[in-house]
């Protein structure tokens, strides 16, 4: 019981530090600093140095898949996912840029979504994911839909995919 007793001790101390800290950083005075770019001297770091390798593909485009501003998108082994925010479209293209298809549509059925904020291959499962506020839509690659799983933010984390991962994150 002693044992446990200085264990809970020891975690408020230390809780109560993390607080002293946090409040020390934020009640400081703001710091100004001044960059001229015209007297910043340039390095020697050129785009090679920043990645291993990069690809142009341009996406086709037909009358059924006009493309604005692409918002989210997810690339996998064999196709291109987007997310156009300007036409509230989901297009899925191969990997040499030729459109497959659009994947579901905007309303608010079940089967439908109003925004997005993230869309997802999964090419392991054969599945689309397209992830908004509230749920959480899948379809497989021929654009079928599979299933929905429906969430509220302030009751359950918010479910997010990233290179077939499925992450959670609390909010």
């Amino acid at each position: 019981m002693l044992n446990m007793m200085s264990f809970i001790n020891s975690k408020a101390l230390l809780f109560f530090v993390f607080l002293s800290i946090m409040q020390a950083n934020f009640s400081q005075q703001p710091v100004s600093i001044n960059i001229n770019p015209v007297n910043t001297s340039k390095g020697k770091l050129v785009l090679g140095d920043l990645i291993e390798s990069m690809e142009y593909i341009p996406l086709e485009t037909k009358n059924n898949c006009l493309i604005g501003k692409i918002s989210y998108f997810d690339i996998s082994k064999n196709y291109i996912l987007i997310f156009c925010s300007q036409t509230k479209a989901v297009y899925l293209f191969r990997r040499d840029g030729r459109f497959v298809r659009r994947i579901g549509s905007t309303g608010q059925g079940p089967e439908e979504y109003l925004s997005l904020n993230g869309v997802f291959i999964d090419e392991t499962k054969n599945e689309l994911i397209l992830c908004s506020f509230n749920k959480h839509l899948f379809f497989n690659l021929s654009g079928k839909f599979l299933r929905m799983i429906s969430h509220q933010i302030t009751q359950t984390p918010l479910w997010m995919y990233y290179n077939n991962q499925r992450m959670v994150l609390f909010l």
